[in-house]
């Protein structure tokens, strides 16, 4: 059944025994990694996870086989041609009648555009800050809902007399009337 569902994902789907070694491989593996399902089979994927994520995946087994739940995790693996492409990874054990694991089913999908974008939203904030920050003679302030402060700048600094340390989670109440 599993080879049936498979086919008809662009996801990959994957069976692993407890050591890691692939026991399945969905078609998927050719146009996503670059892989042939021969290539793979009987493989650690391991070898192939980013070594800046192994330890965050080795975590999540290691969470997954004390709960026996499901987990997710973001990794990247490399492809083929040796270039690494983000998977989002979702993995469930798989129980024998006694309640103890005997493999793991995985689904995995490229989020390498999704990873992209959020790095380059982060960057461009990062950019944003820094210019409201770092405007000469302009005081920039910005206040959350409950009216305290999130931002203030160097220029408010010089302005009001207030370091950004002190007023930042103050209420622009507090600091006029103090």
């Amino acid at each position: 059944e599993l080879q049936i569902f498979s086919s008809y994902t662009n996801d990959l789907i994957t069976r692993h025994d407890q050591r890691g070694l692939c026991l399945y491989v969905s078609p998927a593996i050719q146009p996503l990694l670059g892989y042939s399902v021969e290539e793979m089979l009987g493989q650690n994927p391991y070898f192939y996870i980013h070594p800046d994520d192994v330890r965050g995946v080795q975590d999540a087994y290691k969470s997954v086989i004390a709960t026996k739940e499901s987990g997710t995790y973001t990794l990247r693996f490399r492809t083929k041609n040796g270039v690494y492409r983000w998977l989002e990874a979702n993995f469930k054990p798989l129980l024998d009648r006694e309640g103890n694991i005997k493999e793991f089913v995985q689904t995995a999908r490229d989020v390498s555009q999704r990873i992209e974008a959020e790095q380059k939203l982060r960057s461009s904030e990062e950019v944003l800050k820094s210019t409201l920050q770092n405007t000469p003679n302009v005081a920039i302030q910005r206040y959350n809902q409950e009216g305290k402060v999130v931002l203030w700048n160097t220029a408010s600094e010089i302005m009001y007399g207030w370091k950004a340390e002190e007023a930042v989670g103050t209420s622009l109440d507090n600091l006029i009337h103090s």
